[in-house]
């Protein structure tokens, strides 16, 4: 029974990992072509868009490495587990 957690736990956060990695590649894609390449920018203030972006990718990247590391730990588990 715990083999089977541990196996959803892996898929679950292998999902959550696939996720957040493109939602990181949004944020690029956003910063770049909306921030650094915007020709109009009079709604919002272009500082403050460009450090939102950034703050979000920053943290995406802290919660993937995190996820990471939680995989390998379920992973390192279940192996132990079947020597």
């Amino acid at each position: 029974m715990r083999k089977i957690i541990f196996i959803i736990a892996i898929f679950i956060s292998l999902i959550i990992s696939l996720i957040i990695i493109a939602d990181i590649i949004s944020s690029n894609v956003s910063y770049k072509y909306e921030i650094e390449e915007a020709f109009n920018l009079d709604c919002i203030d272009k500082e403050f868009a460009s450090n939102y972006l950034l703050a979000k990718i920053k943290c995406l990247k802290f919660f993937l490495l995190y996820i990471v590391i939680s995989i390998l730990l379920f992973a390192s588990v279940l192996y132990k587990k079947k020597k």
